[in-house]
């Protein structure tokens, strides 16, 4: 069911047309600068003379300080004579020599009437093998209207031909019958292309609604994610999940998010190094004394504000082993004696002075370490 043929939209076909405040935007068009701003398209051709064309599906996202408005119309010649002179409509539309006040004044008795918010518009009123059509973008305030893709399908079909002869006798689109099973038609087509472009809702890739994929394949709080980081751990979340739990599924979740590999260390194995051993103050103020803690040490430059530490524990205890104790240990870059310092990691001096030792014994800057 529907039409057979179609025109989508992208950054080349959209650049055969006419911008006016307006342009090209990766795949689709942004309009903006001063208001009104206009795209007039050239000539579509079907291929075919007395084509009635089917339908005008156009993406687009504005709010509601601007408003979007469609005209078209088809024709079998690529000319028309206003005056008793033939001109050429593309040549008219791409001409430097009008402004466009003066283009929409010469091809006014040509366009239909306007359509508002044409998201989905039958074009029963369109017949001819060349089609051309005008959007006009009326903006209020800041507000730039962005035109994301555009589909044109052609030739017309209309379910009134898959019912008995009797009510086939008229097959002009406009009349009542024809008109009013195009609307039940337009919800039929729309379901079925959703069924059956159904493959790109669980595509990461192609998708518009990455958080609701996210909760399909389990992943927890999918809003800390940035957009590209989200697509690859949703292309690889099974691989990741057989890891949770461990340290290697932690560490490469964490340095998924961070950019790099973050240190873990398990207190069980510090512990294991102490038995029958004095372990001192200074390590349980730092460690504990609990053989089912661990923690993640992360350089503070890869934290840039409380959000991200937020995330970064939101992660650890969501893939930590069940009954552990996560905890999270910001590496300050500045050495201080008595915290977590580590040779090599964050064991730089913040600027050349003397060393004092228990208030009694001094090093002088000149001393190497």
């Amino acid at each position: 069911m529907g039409a057979e043929k179609y025109f989508r939209f992208n950054g080349a076909l959209w650049k055969t047309g006419f911008f006016v405040n307006g342009g090209p935007q990766g795949k689709g068009i942004a309009f903006g600068g001063e208001s009104p701003a206009y795209y007039l398209s050239s000539a579509l051709d079907s291929g075919s003379y007395e084509t009635v064309w089917h339908k005008f599906l156009l993406d687009f996202s504005h709010s509601d300080n601007s408003i979007i408005t469609l005209r078209y119309f088809a024709s079998d010649s690529l000319s028309f004579a206003p005056d008793g002179e033939d001109i050429l409509v593309d040549t008219l539309i791409s001409s430097e020599a009008y402004d466009i006040h003066e283009k929409l004044s010469v091809l006014s008795p040509l366009w239909t009437e306007k359509v508002s918010d044409p998201r989905n518009v039958l074009l029963s009123k369109a017949r001819g093998r060349y089609l051309w059509f005008m959007l006009e973008a009326v903006m209020y305030g800041d507000d730039r209207p962005v035109i994301n893709g555009l589909k044109i399908e052609f030739p017309h079909y209309n379910i009134s031909n898959l019912l008995p002869a009797v009510y086939r006798k008229n097959q002009e689109p406009h009349s009542f019958l024809h008109r009013y099973l195009s609307v039940y038609q337009s919800f039929i087509e729309d379901m079925q292309e959703d069924i059956e472009n159904i493959s790109r809702r669980f595509d990461a890739g192609c998708t518009d609604d990455l958080h609701g994929l996210s909760g399909w394949v389990g992943i927890e709080n999918p809003e800390i994610w940035p957009e590209e980081k989200l697509k690859y751990l949703i292309n690889n979340i099974f691989n990741i999940y057989r890891k949770k739990g461990t340290a290697e599924g932690l560490r490469e979740i964490l340095t998924l998010y961070i950019g790099r590999e973050p240190a873990i260390l398990e207190n069980y194995i510090l512990l294991s190094c102490y038995e029958n051993k004095e372990y001192g103050a200074c390590y349980k103020k730092l460690y504990g004394v609990s053989p089912y803690s661990f923690f993640i040490f992360i350089d503070e430059g890869d934290i840039p504000d409380i959000a991200a530490y937020d995330n970064i524990k939101k992660l650890a205890d969501s893939f930590s082993p069940a009954y552990t104790e996560p905890k999270v240990i910001i590496l300050n870059r500045v050495t201080g004696i008595g915290r977590h310092m580590y040779l090599g990691v964050n064991s730089r001096l913040a600027a050349p002075g003397d060393v004092i030792l228990d208030g009694l014994s001094v090093m002088d800057d000149n001393i190497k370490i």
